[in-house]
């Protein structure tokens, strides 16, 4: 936190007073599958955020749970996340797809899958990729959500490909940004 002594000017450019916490009230980094993730053409395809591959990264209280076998959402979200605590949460994700595969459009986004605003969203990047070399795409953005409400990363392509085999190569954050 700055903090301005009354007297003293301040120095030029912008500045912002605002008092900031240490640590994010709660963020979770969640990865994909040990090995590749085959995407079909001209379709999304969610990515499975699964903890029993590469361990997620949690700090703070646990404010995402995966749809693992034998949940009732599992039949119809299991590539999906489900929401424990209300709030504003900022979403970041991420996709590696393999350049051994033909050159063509690339899609990422994360998507409400299962609430009041589902399939709304619009975070979603996309671009061109020629065959050259592995490439990423990153998507970025903030939306409030409701305990319960299931959130997935997806991937799309105008050509099937697959993503790389690293499992840190597909992964979803979330931070809790403003609790309710």
């Amino acid at each position: 936190m700055t903090k301005f002594v009354k007297g003293v000017e301040r120095p030029p450019g912008r500045t912002v007073e605002m008092e900031m916490n240490s640590t994010p009230l709660s963020f979770v980094r969640m990865f994909g599958p040990d090995g590749p993730t085959s995407i079909a053409a001209n379709q999304w395809t969610p990515i499975v955020l699964d903890p029993a591959g590469e361990v997620w990264l949690q700090f703070g209280e646990k404010c995402w749970e995966p749809i693992l076998p034998g949940d009732p959402d599992y039949f119809e979200f299991p590539a999906g996340v489900r929401c424990l605590k209300e709030g504003v949460y900022g979403f970041a994700g991420g996709v590696i797809f393999d350049s051994a595969n033909q050159t063509g459009d690339r899609a990422v986004d994360v998507t409400e899958a299962k609430g009041p605003y589902a399939n709304r969203w619009n975070l979603v990047a996309s671009q061109p990729m020629p065959k050259v070399s592995d490439a990423g795409l990153i998507v970025s953005g903030e939306a409030y959500q409701y305990v319960g409400n299931i959130v997935e990363l997806r991937a799309s392509s105008t050509v099937a490909t697959v993503t790389i085999t690293n499992p840190q190569s597909e992964w979803l954050s979330a931070v809790l940004l403003h609790a309710a």
